[in-house]
């Protein structure tokens, strides 16, 4: 088995993320965040920006100890694939909100839709980041 799909085992469940640091990689996320709320009342009224971004983070993450998925995950499933070994990597963000005009019916004002583009790109030349190089 190559460095490029090794699992990293957490708690006896195999995950196996695209982006690690092993492959001398960053990360930069577009985000447009459609919200089922006034835009201009995101920081305000709704729960701040950065609890979000946090909670976003950790979704594309793999978790970094058994205790942050104890009794979380689904039975008889033990591989996982995730965009990031750790969020360290992310190293630009852009952020975008949008008025969620197609928020399913009587959704509540915590409804949030994300399309999110993803640029892994290496930090320095290494053969096996070799396939993010971009031209």
């Amino acid at each position: 088995m190559n460095e490029l799909n090794k699992p990293i085992v957490v708690g006896g469940h195999k995950f196996y993320p695209l982006g690690r640091t092993a492959f001398h990689l960053r990360c930069e996320l577009d985000i447009e965040m459609h919200v089922n709320h006034p835009i201009a009342s995101l920081i305000t009224n709704v729960g701040d920006l950065d609890n979000r971004l946090k909670v976003v983070f950790d979704a594309l993450r793999m978790p970094g100890e058994l205790q942050e998925i104890q009794n979380h995950m689904p039975p008889n499933i033990d591989d996982y694939c995730c965009l990031l070994e750790n969020d360290i990597l992310i190293s630009a963000l852009r952020i975008e909100m949008f008025r969620h005009t197609a928020a399913p019916i009587g959704a509540d004002t915590n409804h949030v839709r994300l399309n999110i583009k993803v640029r892994l790109e290496p930090i320095q030349d290494a053969f096996i980041n070799e396939p993010f190089r971009h031209d």
